[in-house]
């Protein structure tokens, strides 16, 4: 009865960094999370005006190369009629005397 208990506590500790381990041993897991692919980017602080493929992990830009592979993006968006571009903020607005009611 729960002989795993009895284990020397070197092998607990292997088998625990084991399951622990970010490493894929039966298949390669997407290295991104999204991948737009083809888009004609423009990131003037980057000084790139081309067609790039950007990716994206965890809500953050992670890559932005001419060709990256869809096989390691877990989705794929073909943006290669779109620009795509950082930061754009529409600064134009209205604000009434008082505000609104």
């Amino acid at each position: 009865m729960q002989n795993w208990i009895k284990m020397p506590p070197a092998i607990i500790t292997v088998i625990a960094i084991a399951l622990g381990s970010p490493i894929v041993m039966f298949g390669q897991a997407p290295h991104y999370d999204l991948l737009l692919k083809g888009g004609h980017v423009i990131d003037p602080a980057n000084h790139i005006d081309e067609v790039r493929d950007v990716a994206v992990f965890q809500g953050k830009i992670a890559a932005v190369e001419k060709s990256i592979p869809a096989e390691q993006a877990g989705k794929v968006v073909d943006v290669s009629k779109l620009y795509v571009t950082p930061g754009l903020i529409d600064i134009h607005f209205h604000v009434g005397h008082g505000g609104r009611r």
